[in-house]
């Protein structure tokens, strides 16, 4: 599986999600993807601008960007 290919399996998880949020246990879970692995492309994705997180003390949420959804 290449790396776009993972990026965008989790972006389209988040999306599904949507407007819940998704954490990275529940990506893993779902892919049956490594934490490490999952925990990197969600950085990228971030970065991209194409996924919002939000801290609620040591655990993560993830939600997809408004403009993501269609």
């Amino acid at each position: 599986m290449g790396a776009e290919e993972i990026k965008e399996q989790i972006l389209k998880l988040i999306i599904k999600n949507s407007p819940n949020p998704t954490t990275s246990k529940e990506i893993v879970d779902t892919l049956k993807i490594a934490y490490s692995t999952i925990s990197k492309y969600l950085l990228v994705l971030e970065a991209e601008k194409k996924i919002k997180t939000n801290d609620y003390g040591n655990i993560k949420f993830y939600y997809s960007n408004d403009k993501e959804k269609k």
